[in-house]
């Protein structure tokens, strides 16, 4: 379960780090393309999540079906319990610890700005709070520091906001980040979002008064002192975009057209194709195939009673693929000696071959041990399993040797 939890956020990292590329070229186009379609296209970035969504083929899986073989009397073998080894659990506990220091760190912002109330202190930034009864949140100077006509733009602005559910994004902008806060795409594209927020408010209310921009213009200058509102779930007035650059914008307020939004749904498909495409290539069987020799020896000892099994059989697998080992019975015909193998070999760097197993045994079958374990390719690698009981003992012993065969060419 670890395993694959952190196979999904590895494959989730790299997808929304191709998508934070493609929004990070695609933002040099702003003057082109608006603020409002370069704010749209950042929908991009969760939608390209949705590719680990898709069906995958499945990797094919050999089954030997091994019927009991009297073994000869052999000299006892010293039996221990063997621990299984998990793989890399310090990274995934290291992942999801810094998650949770992330998540808690962007709910102490937001804690505090909700208790301050809808009066802020004077000099702070008017700003729209919350996703669950969201509020409109104003500082006490506010009549004071702006003029009748520039407190109806603020409160167009903030309207606009709340209109357009931007708390919502930012809700689900600030999950991503603490999910992948080691990512440091993933920091510059939360500030650049937000920036890209502010900037198609303002261009909203210009569409909708556009002979208010220089009066809008010096709300953004009066503005320009006041204390933001660190907080995940506050769109505020005073945001994190340069004064400069917001104010130049002003003078490119445009309203959307066909040519430029065809332009951007065409690049989300490309990125998308792209996404589609490298999912394709990392998730699919791999060329490779393994070999396994296999020499397999279990013991089972009831009181004077015991009963050996063995089998020396060979599976040939893609890199990944599972085979599967019954001693002892069929599927139709369970025994209570029966014994299943299910082993996995996974080509790594350096001629390495992660081999990973879970035994199981009786009737029904029940899960003994789930051991990985690192050899080379070529190279004999032995699993023991077993106990201490005198009265009830039981032992295996796999022997296990993997060549990697290349794929041709």
């Amino acid at each position: 379960m670890a395993e694959l939890l952190l196979h999904l956020l590895c494959g989730q990292a790299l997808l929304l780090t191709m998508a934070l590329a493609a929004m990070a070229l695609l933002r040099r186009a702003r003057l082109w393309l608006g603020a409002s379609l370069t704010y749209a296209a950042w929908g991009l970035a969760p939608v390209v999540l949705l590719v680990q969504a898709l069906p995958q083929p499945e990797l094919a899986v050999a089954r030997a079906l091994l019927l009991p073989q009297q073994l000869e009397a052999a000299s006892p073998v010293q039996a221990f319990a063997w621990q299984p080894m998990e793989q890399r659990p310090w990274l995934l506990a290291l992942w999801l610890a810094g998650a949770v220091g992330a998540a808690a760190l962007l709910a102490a912002q937001q804690w505090r700005v909700r208790r301050l109330g809808a009066v802020l202190p004077a000099g702070s930034s008017p700003a729209w709070v919350g996703v669950w009864r969201p509020y409109l949140a104003l500082p006490a100077d506010f009549s004071q520091r702006f003029t009748h006509a520039q407190q109806a733009l603020v409160l167009a602005h903030e309207g606009v906001h709340r209109r357009r559910l931007d708390n919502v994004w930012n809700l689900l902008a600030s999950a991503l980040l603490a999910l992948h806060w080691w990512n440091p795409a993933m920091w510059w594209a939360v500030r650049a979002f937000r920036a890209d927020q502010e900037l198609a408010c303002d261009a909203a209310v210009l569409l909708a008064q556009p002979g208010a921009r220089a009066s809008y213009a010096e709300a953004l200058l009066i503005a320009h002192g006041l204390h933001p509102l660190v907080a995940p779930l506050a769109s505020r007035w005073g945001g994190v975009h340069p004064l400069v650059e917001r104010i130049s914008m002003l003078q490119h307020v445009q309203a959307l057209s066909r040519r430029r939004a065809l332009a951007v749904a065409g690049l989300s498909l490309l990125a998308l194709a792209a996404a589609g495409s490298v999912r394709a290539v990392t998730s699919s069987a791999p060329a490779a195939r393994v070999v396994l020799k296999l020499k397999v020896e279990s013991s089972t000892r009831v009181g004077n009673a015991e009963t050996k099994l063995s089998a020396t059989p060979t599976m040939e697998l893609p890199a990944g693929g599972t085979g599967t080992l019954l001693l002892g019975a069929t599927p139709q015909q369970p025994g209570p000696d029966q014994v299943q193998i299910e082993i996995q070999a996974e080509p790594q760097a350096e001629g390495r071959v992660l081999l990973s197993a879970r035994v199981s045994r009786g009737a029904p079958l029940k899960l003994m041990s789930s051991p990985r374990l690192l050899t080379l390719d070529g190279q004999l690698a032995v699993i023991e399993i077993g106990d201490q009981d005198p009265a009830n003992t039981h032992h295996l012993r796999v022997e296990v040797t993997p060549t990697v065969l290349k794929a041709p060419g």
